[in-house]
């Protein structure tokens, strides 16, 4: 047994040894991003009195998932008072890092993955992206930080945050950890309790020290923002005199589903389904707001997606694969007592 317990012993500090040797390896060969600024939630619940503009971008959200969602709940869009559903919109492309830049500047680019260079070419170039950074008190776009690339053009936004002013959360980190492990280790029956994104790592992991937080596109991050728009509302903020933009990503109807029917996060996955009425009910609730704050009617809205479901992946131009994105249209000046009607155009 003295033998037997020798060996067990230095069977555990050989294995500790190489652990530790590929942990430092790691460590020091790992790149850092390059990225200087960070997207923050600053400004995502304040509105100017008048000339606002929100475009909400429902991520992977299809014309079929409306369908689907009026289906069983037939009251779903009843807070689109004065929109539009034009059910016949054709999207430009299948994916989110190529479709959000190009709904962004409209410069369109053929190609699947199209280089940093030409991402940041695209909106330097883009009248409408220099129009409206130039032009309104307060830009706001909430997105993915990959959807942004070039700090230059970066700089032109109002919610942006330092890189430096980031910090380590080593509660929230070392929940994650063991989340990731119960998944790793757990049969695959129990696996579904434990899913999990990098969106959700990046969540636990970043704070900032002084408090504001950053903005992250997951049901997660969904499930946070209802919860702030049914206990806080919006504030209109009277500074903003020559009106504010406010480009709203989430996570839609897109994996994982972790949204159930009304917005909540969910540690088991839900479905499709579930995910898009749950995303809806956040636009929804955001809508709602607007009119408790008085500037629904003069504001202008639009609802969509940055792709629809896609027949098919990776290919040079995907621009004929991107199947019917949702899109909702109410301009400034619209009733908003009259109901959500459809359009073919």
């Amino acid at each position: 047994f003295k033998f037997l317990k020798t060996a067990a012993v230095i069977g555990c500090v050989l294995v500790v040894g190489m652990q530790s040797t590929a942990l430092v390896s790691m460590l020091a060969s790992v790149e850092q991003p390059s990225i200087e600024t960070r997207m923050t939630k600053k400004g995502l619940y304040e509105v100017a009195p008048d000339n606002n503009v929100f475009v909400f971008v429902v991520d992977c959200f299809d014309q079929d998932n409306v369908d689907e969602m009026l289906a069983v709940d037939p009251h779903i869009l009843d807070a689109l008072g004065g929109f539009t559903c034009y059910d016949n919109v054709t999207g430009s492309y299948c994916y989110t890092h190529i479709s959000v830049p190009y709904l962004l500047s409209g410069e369109r680019i053929p190609q699947y993955n199209p280089s940093d260079e030409q991402l940041e070419n695209a909106l330097n170039q883009s009248p409408y992206y220099n129009a409206l950074t130039e032009n309104v008190s307060n830009v706001g776009i909430y997105t993915e930080e990959f959807c942004l690339v070039g700090d230059n053009e970066r700089q032109k936004i109002d919610n942006l945050g330092s890189s430096e002013n980031s910090q380590l959360n080593v509660d929230t980190t070392t929940y994650a950890a063991q989340y990731s492990s119960f998944y790793r280790v757990l049969p695959l029956f129990l696996k579904n309790r434990f899913s999990y994104t990098s969106e959700d790592f990046n969540w636990a992991m970043l704070s900032t020290k002084d408090g504001t937080e950053f903005y992250g596109v997951s049901p997660r991050s969904d499930a946070n923002m209802l919860d702030y728009l049914q206990a806080k509302g919006l504030k209109v903020n009277h500074n903003y005199e020559n009106g504010c933009f406010r480009f709203i990503h989430t996570s839609g109807a897109h994996e994982p589903f972790k949204l159930d029917k009304n917005g909540n996060y969910s540690l088991t996955s839900t479905s499709r389904l579930d995910s898009a009425l749950g995303s809806m009910k956040l636009v929804s609730q955001y809508l709602k707001r607007l009119q408790e704050a008085g500037v629904y009617e003069n504001s202008t809205i639009i609802i969509t997606s940055d792709h629809g479901t896609c027949k098919s992946y990776r290919i040079e131009d995907d621009a004929e694969l991107s199947i019917n994105p949702i899109m909702f249209y109410k301009p400034a000046g619209a009733d908003s007592d009259k109901p959500c009607a459809r359009s073919t155009a």
